[in-house]
């Protein structure tokens, strides 16, 4: 059995699996026919870098970089509201 690394409660990923987000990219890429060199250019993220998350050893890239990405790639990343939940409201100090 494959053991999983827990990091968060709601976000698990197994030990030596690559965040989904980099796949998500490389999607982009093939969807707009990028190649990383014209991704870089555009998002002013280095050709290193996303060589790095889809070829080489890149585990988590930093939200700001796949943001600036995807943006360059004409996407947006957003947050969307998938299930209700219920917390008690936090009181604001005066």
């Amino acid at each position: 059995m494959a053991r999983r690394l827990q990091m968060y409660k709601a976000y698990t990923i197994r030990n030596g699996e690559k965040d989904p987000v980099i796949h998500q990219i490389h999607t982009m890429l093939d969807d707009t026919g990028a190649d990383y060199s014209q991704a870089a250019e555009a998002s002013g993220v280095s050709r290193t870098t996303i060589v790095e998350w889809i070829e080489g050893d890149t585990m988590r890239p930093k939200y700001c970089t796949i943001a600036a990405v995807a943006g360059a790639l004409g996407y947006e990343t957003r947050f969307v509201k998938a299930n209700a939940v219920s917390f008690k409201k936090r009181r604001v100090s005066a």
